[in-house]
């Protein structure tokens, strides 16, 4: 027979919101606290404490597609165990000479005690609720009693109750000051200013074995705010997180990359595809546009965990992504340190760019559909980079300098923030499919890895030659200049932005074959420097200009898919990759700024579509010609 448990009214008690009013009461209200912590007795049967631990260690043990890692008991597959109906079954009323019977007020007092208010749970869908924000929920002990029952000491919930502890209060810490007695203290509120009381009921062996156990129910639960914001968790080492499968994928510069998979139960994390169709520029604020993006979300399946070992770069890294709310640009969905190093977690990308150019499509259509989906990526691209190079911060939290701009002189408190990504290649471009069945497009490309990026509160900013991260054969030539300081602004990641545009060009033309010959081609940089100093675009890059242009003509159907290329080329060629030697140019080209860009590759665009739609028209006349004739002349004939 299991221990009898009683509710003590004589134990002291610290101010809780768990205390509930015995609902037999109406009028006083000390008397209804009195009635609801009565002496009571109640037992939880043996047979009962058994069945529902070997049902909370089952939840546990399946919660991991891999056993080297530990289980974890997932919320959802928590409160089916531990329901009301199921506890009851593991209760058996008793009446001693000293205590009352269990009566039915106090039964519903001890659930509501447990679990907490009913509408709270309903509210949450049984995710703890944000602190602050429904302060008149309680949150209950369910998890508490859980622990308990792992340790087959679930009789110890009312001490517990007595001491107005909750769930809010796990997990529990070791209290330092006395080691040798291994007692606990409950988390610290984020109001409590004094010392926190330890826990000292239960034998020290119960108190350990309570500690170590703790982990597999306390399990964090990762959310975005109600206003779509990016939350920090700082997490205890021994914490378990909602991962049920973790893989490690690669290392690079800036981190490692972990494939996971985190339970539907502990995060509330959504993506969207084709985001462009519901984003405009007059999305001025992340409310509207976060709210756009609702409106077609799915729940994504995997994950990708980036690790850095840094805070220095974990903070630049962070610092960028939640100042960005682009279509085409990563976003970033929660942050947490744990273990001595930081996370992200972001979207999983299947591929980057150059693996989808690669083992995606090698050999790509060189029809309208692809055409128009690569010209719909390249000017989404250069629209997120115009966003980072130059974007609206918060007035209340800006380090950045107020505008003097007269064009926004209606918003005389507007600061703006000048950024750049310092590393646009192919493998920083994540592929992203689209999720619907049957797919309606092929994919988005977002720009992703902001590692060797930064802020300035201006349009240039100077950095050391020796600080400066590219790729090698990406780099601008003001990365191989002598001088110790160099400025950079926007016109930096137009280099490389021209560069990955001509290998986009070049795969559609002529696929992954092409781009590798490419590459052997150009043999490095797409830039050299004589001995004088001064740099020049590579002789064999210009002649693959001309050679490309020309197979734009040969090689893809219809006057306007060669116009679109050829325009496409002539835009890289005399506004992207531009060499400027201290500050003069040969050949009297300038080097655009991404949002020039957007707007060059928006007009080639239009006047792309416009020629098709024209096309169309004129074909659609001609057909309604040809059966007019072959009307006629079947008239003709049988008259």
């Amino acid at each position: 027979m299991g221990r009898t448990i009683q509710f003590n009214p004589e134990l002291p008690r610290r101010s809780s919101p768990l205390r509930v009013q015995n609902h037999d009461q109406t009028d006083n209200k000390s008397q209804s606290v009195k009635t609801w912590i009565k002496p009571c007795s109640v037992i939880f049967t043996d047979e009962g404490k058994d069945r529902l631990r070997d049902e909370i260690w089952g939840a546990i043990n399946d919660s991991r597609d891999t056993k080297c890692a530990p289980g974890f008991a997932p919320i959802d597959q928590l409160r089916l165990v531990l329901s009301r109906e199921n506890i009851q079954e593991a209760l058996k009323e008793q009446k001693e000479d000293t205590y009352a019977p269990l009566g039915s007020s106090q039964i519903q007092t001890f659930f509501e005690l447990l679990f907490g208010n009913e509408h709270a749970l309903e509210k949450s869908n049984g995710r703890r609720t944000e602190p602050g924000t429904q302060s008149q929920y309680q949150t209950g002990l369910y998890k508490i009693l859980a622990i308990l029952l792992l340790i087959s000491l679930p009789e110890a919930i009312i001490d517990f109750i007595n001491e107005g502890l909750s769930d809010d209060d796990l997990p529990f810490d070791v209290d330092s000051s006395k080691p040798g007695r291994f007692l606990l203290q409950p988390k610290p509120k984020d109001s409590e200013t004094s010392s926190r009381r330890a826990i000292r009921f239960m034998k020290a062996s119960q108190r350990r074995s309570f500690y170590e156990q703790q982990w597999a129910i306390v399990v964090p639960v990762f959310h975005l705010d109600e206003s779509g914001g990016i939350k920090g968790y700082l997490f205890h080492e021994k914490t378990i997180l909602p991962f049920i499968t973790e893989q490690a994928c690669f290392r690079g510069a800036h981190g490692e990359i972990l494939k996971v998979e985190i339970h539907t139960e502990h995060h509330n994390f959504e993506t969207v595809d084709d985001a462009e169709d519901y984003y405009s520029e007059s999305d001025a604020d992340e409310t509207t546009f976060i709210n756009h993006l609702r409106a077609i979300s799915y729940v994504p399946k995997y994950f990708a965990i980036k690790r850095i070992s840094t805070n220095t770069e974990f903070t630049q890294e962070v610092r960028i992504l939640k100042r960005l709310k682009h279509p085409h640009v990563i976003n970033l969905f929660a942050t947490y340190e744990y273990a001595g190093n930081f996370h992200l977690i972001l979207p999983w990308a299947e591929r980057n760019l150059a693996a989808y150019w690669e083992k995606e499509k090698p050999k790509p259509k060189k029809n309208l559909t692809t055409l128009l989906w690569m010209a719909k990526q390249c000017e989404g691209i250069a629209q997120g980079l115009a966003k980072l190079h130059r974007h609206a911060t918060s007035t209340t939290s800006s380090i950045f300098n107020r505008t003097t701009n007269p064009a926004v002189a209606h918003a005389p408190h507007q600061a703006y923030g000048y950024g750049h990504h310092g590393d646009i290649k192919p493998m920083n471009l994540l592929w992203f499919p689209d999720s619907s069945s049957p797919p309606r497009n092929m994919g988005t490309i977002k720009i992703s890895d902001f590692g060797e990026g930064g802020f300035s509160s201006t349009e240039s900013s100077s950095h050391s030659t020796n600080s400066i991260g590219c790729t090698p054969s990406y780099r601008p030539p003001e990365c191989d200049r002598e001088e110790e300081q160099i400025e950079i602004s926007d016109t930096y990641d137009t280099w490389t932005l021209g560069c990955l545009f001509l290998e986009f060009i070049t795969w559609f033309i002529g696929g992954w074959k092409l781009l590798h010959e490419f590459e052997k081609l150009r043999n490095g940089p797409f830039f050299a420097r004589n001995k004088e100093g001064v740099f020049y675009i590579k002789p064999a890059v210009i002649s693959y200009f001309e050679t490309l242009g020309q197979k734009a003509v040969e090689e893809c159907s219809g006057d306007e898919l060669a116009k679109f290329l050829t325009g496409f080329l002539k835009l890289v060629r005399t506004h992207m990759l531009v060499i400027e030697n201290r500050g003069t140019n040969s050949e009297g080209h300038s080097r655009y700024g991404s949002n020039q860009i957007a707007r060059g590759l928006s007009k080639l665009a239009e006047e792309f579509e416009e020629g098709i739609r024209r096309r169309s028209l004129v074909t659609k006349v001609l057909r309604q010609l040809r059966e007019n004739v072959s009307r006629s002349k079947n008239h003709g004939d049988a008259g």
